[in-house]
């Protein structure tokens, strides 16, 4: 099982609080889907994309991103994508950012021992006709919420690869919530709430393809602008690859 990482690094224009980072990270890649072939994908209203990616790797104990040098991560399992996403982003300058370099390695995963969130993990649900995100407070069944991360997966799986996946029972063996109160993310003028879980996933072939597949493309939803990124302990080897 392989996925794509590109290593972004960039020169921050001016401080940044973690709260408000993941908006101009988003439009960010946004701007470069929109100069590459993948425009149509970018614009589509709904679905999914298949890529997610970190907030700045580094971290400041203030909770405020320093001006300066920092760089995140690009995640997905589509080769094409990364590689376009990679050329876009070379020498690009929005209002936040000057891009300084990328960089792109395939990273093959034998085995995932466990995952846990870094970016919060957005799901949602209906309450009375209105959709609301999930939260131990807004809701709190812990079953439901194990079912829709599982199924999210098997949507994506089965999206991506053309093909039904057999996975009848959850793909989770354990889950911890690791916040007594929900993550709430700048966008658009709103918030978007989320939670950081560690999750240990069952060792069978089909619950290690969905466990690989919430390193390569994020856990639960709103992936595509930054929410569900994970790290995991993984048997794994990499290559960097050239342009």
């Amino acid at each position: 099982m392989s996925l794509f990482e590109l290593k972004i690094e960039i020169l921050l224009k001016f401080p940044l609080n973690f709260q408000a980072s993941l908006e101009p990270l988003s439009k960010l890649i946004a701007t470069a889907m929109m100069n590459s072939s993948f425009r149509e994908l970018h614009m589509q209203k709904g679905g999914f994309k298949h890529f997610v990616f970190s907030n700045f790797l580094k971290i400041s104990k203030s909770k405020i991103y320093e001006r300066g040098e920092n760089f995140f991560l690009f995640r997905t399992i589509n080769k094409e994508l990364a590689f376009e996403i990679m050329k876009s982003l070379i020498g690009l300058e929005d209002r936040f950012f000057v891009v300084k370099s990328v960089g792109v390695r395939e990273v093959r995963i034998k085995k995932v021992d466990w995952l846990i969130s870094l970016n919060p993990v957005v799901m949602s649900f209906s309450n009375k006709e209105k959709s609301r995100y999930w939260t131990i407070w807004e809701d709190g069944d812990i079953k439901f919420l194990m079912d829709a991360l599982h199924n999210n997966l098997v949507r994506k799986y089965e999206d991506f690869y053309k093909r039904k996946i057999d996975a009848d029972e959850n793909f989770i063996e354990f889950l911890e919530l690791k916040n007594q109160k929900p993550f709430g993310m700048k966008y658009k003028n709103g918030k978007i709430f989320g939670n950081k879980f560690y999750i240990v996933p069952k060792q069978d072939e089909i619950s290690q393809k969905l466990a690989f597949l919430a390193l390569a493309e994020g856990l639960g939803e709103k992936n595509s602008i930054g929410f569900g990124f994970c790290k995991g302990k993984e048997r794994v080897y990499f290559k960097v690859l050239k342009c």
